[in-house]
């Protein structure tokens, strides 16, 4: 059963995980008004809350991780 507010559509843009620290690139893998999946080589080090910019679809939201398995993460936005 799918829970979500707002429908995700599948995409697959770059999109940059940028804290404090640090920016990560990540592969956004779909994307609604309320949240996204995320794909990173270096997603170990994201931490749980960050901002999110995906240039391509006109996004810069912060976000907050919801779930992660392996490489993925699942996120929603604030």
């Amino acid at each position: 059963m799918d829970r979500r507010i707002a429908k995700r559509r599948p995409v697959s843009v770059l999109g940059h995980v940028v804290t404090r620290v640090r920016s990560v690139f990540c592969r956004v893998l779909d994307l609604s008004e309320t949240g996204a999946r995320l794909k990173s080589a270096q997603s170990d080090v994201i931490p749980d809350r960050f901002d999110l910019n995906v240039p391509s679809e006109g996004v810069q939201r912060t976000g907050e991780v919801q779930w992660r398995n392996g490489r993925e993460l699942g996120v929603r936005f604030r």
